[in-house]
């Protein structure tokens, strides 16, 4: 009879005492959005191991899956997912170049959550900061010089190709800084250095990622998407750098259509809901040199 006395009174305890509210929330079911606002937050902080305290739901099972499944294109479906769910109009740092700063991570589910661990990043904090010093500076020069839309996109394509000479020697090159400070890049830091001059100038840009033929092999690549006149264009200043002094224009405001000769993008900007957000431009843009 005691031990009937004591469950009752204990039940009375948690009824009238409730759990404090940050420990209901880290049990509380989440929301996709909630998810990937948690991986997104760590992330900016450049967190090397964190966890998200979430339930166990098909897509919290589906990011361990994807993650650890061996394929690339599923590995980084779930960063795409992430930039396309959370991106903050405040700031350039989170969304699309968040998703290419993503160098490797693991993941896995236990009672805590979805925890991620040996998460590298191809940029540190502090090299993000002095990014955004260097692309100020020239954002500002470029749009002194030029006053329209067109002219800004091509000279900062201009701008990039002229700075950077392709190096896939060291891993810190795959970023925008070492595109800015180091002058040498792979693509991927090619297609992050366009989506920060292009952002700050306030000309709407996407990093893409996805693969190149070369020769017969397909092999990983990333480019860029920005918006003209209402549509999207596809844009590759890796492709088009030929390390003299010249803008090479065969990869820039390109179509669909033109692109997919050479250009494959990721399974996730192939979808009815990115089509449907990024409405793609039909027809190349036409080259033109503008004198203002």
């Amino acid at each position: 009879m005691k031990k009937s006395y004591t469950v009752l009174i204990v039940l009375l305890l948690c009824f009238l005492c409730p759990m404090p509210a940050e420990i209901q929330a880290k049990t509380a079911a989440m929301t996709k959005k909630q998810i990937y606002r948690q991986i997104s937050d760590n992330l900016m902080k450049r967190k090397k191991e964190f966890t998200i305290p979430c339930k166990r739901t098909a897509l919290a099972e589906s990011i361990v899956r994807r993650i650890n499944c061996g394929d690339e294109e599923s590995y980084f479906s779930v960063f795409f997912d992430m930039a396309q769910e959370i991106d903050d109009k405040k700031t350039t740092d989170d969304g699309g170049y968040l998703f290419g700063l993503i160098d490797q991570a693991s993941c896995y589910y236990d009672r805590a959550g979805l925890h991620f661990y040996s998460v590298t990043y191809f940029e540190t904090l502090s090299q993000t900061r002095k990014v955004n010093e260097r692309v100020k500076r020239l954002a500002k020069s470029i749009m002194k010089k030029k006053s329209t839309k067109y002219g800004r996109i091509l000279l900062a394509y201009g701008t990039v190709t002229d700075l950077v000479k392709y190096d896939s020697g060291k891993k810190f090159l795959s970023s925008a800084y070492g595109g800015f400070y180091k002058n040498k890049t792979v693509c991927n830091g090619y297609a992050l250095m366009m989506y920060k001059l292009l952002m700050r100038m306030d000309i709407p840009c996407e990093f893409v990622s996805g693969k190149i033929k070369n020769g017969k092999k397909w092999q990983l690549h990333a480019w860029n998407i920005v918006k003209y006149r209402g549509k999207w264009y596809e844009l590759d200043a890796c492709s088009d750098d030929g390390d003299d002094d010249y803008i090479y224009t065969d990869y820039f405001m390109k179509c669909r259509k033109t692109m997919k000769k050479t250009h494959k993008p990721d399974f996730g900007y192939r979808t009815k809901a990115f089509k449907t957000k990024y409405k793609m431009g039909t027809k190349d843009i036409e080259l033109r040199i503008e004198i203002r």
